[in-house]
């Protein structure tokens, strides 16, 4: 019950579930004394899918070379507990609400979202176990996510991440980048900037073929620059003309190519159609 009534009070704390900044995060971790920066072995996982999972057997990996972790994770199942892991243990419901508590009061009257009352509040207990690994779990992208405060760490991990999310990030046209894997290619998408009138530029680069359906010796690692509208669900590379580049280019003379063996391969045929 406790637990619950502290929790209550941090999220009226901001109107907002989610407002995409970092400065309330920075000044709740200064009066904190900077927790962040006091935990050294810090490993970032972010993604779509799979962050659960790549977390857990990273930790059994370290586990098994000897190695405590610290784990802060979300969402939950049951109880808050269950993401603040610490010496590879859940906290106690107590420890929890009198951390929540200290929070609270560090905090004042400021706005403070509760997702990042609550990180604040991990890195803060995390000091008693600066020693062990830190596998932090970041959303958002991580840019505007209240776990990017680290000034460096050992590693990010990125999982699978979902194509959905580049199509919300193109509505505002957010500087982010998502990796699309169909079964011959593998597209990175990176949106730069605002191009004006609705539309993104897009830097489309063709990282791999997976299927050697083109001559992938020539394309692999080139890029093009697409003109894309917010609002338009296709993805970049299906319509090139909005789009330039050395990829463009490339692709374009493999078409014109493969068209013209296609006529000569099948010239007879053609001539027959136009003598009837």
């Amino acid at each position: 019950m406790k637990l619950q009534k502290i929790l209550n009070r941090l999220e009226k704390k901001h109107p907002k579930k989610i407002d995409l900044s970092l400065n309330r995060t920075f000044n709740l971790l200064k009066k904190l004394g900077n927790p962040q920066d006091k935990l050294k072995n810090v490993i970032t996982v972010c993604g779509t899918n799979g962050k659960f999972s790549s977390i857990k057997s990273l930790q059994s990996i370290l586990n098994q070379a000897g190695y405590k972790c610290n784990l802060y994770l979300s969402p939950h199942l049951q109880n808050y507990t269950e993401r603040f892991i610490y010496n590879d243990k859940e906290i106690n419901e107590a420890n929890l609400v009198d951390l929540l508590i200290e929070v609270e009061k560090t905090n004042g009257s400021a706005q403070l979202t509760i997702f990042e009352a609550l990180t604040c509040a991990y890195l803060k207990y995390c000091e008693q176990y600066s020693n062990n690994i830190s596998i932090i779990e970041a959303g958002l992208f991580h840019q505007f996510d209240a776990t990017n405060v680290f000034k460096k760490n050992l590693c990010s991990m990125i999982s699978s991440i979902n194509i959905d999310n580049y199509r919300e990030n193109l509505l505002e046209c957010k500087k982010s980048w998502v990796i699309n894997e169909d079964n011959n290619y593998v597209y990175r998408y990176e949106i730069l900037k605002d191009n004006g009138n609705s539309y993104c530029d897009v830097d489309v680069i063709l990282s791999r073929i997976t299927n050697g359906v083109m001559d992938s010796q020539n394309l692999e690692g080139l890029n093009m620059v697409c003109k894309i509208n917010k609002y338009d669900d296709s993805l970049p590379e299906s319509d090139m003309l909005v789009c330039s580049g050395r990829l463009r280019e490339e692709l374009q003379e493999i078409i014109i190519e493969r068209m013209h063996n296609q006529i000569l391969q099948n010239l007879d045929q053609i001539n027959e159609g136009f003598q009837n």
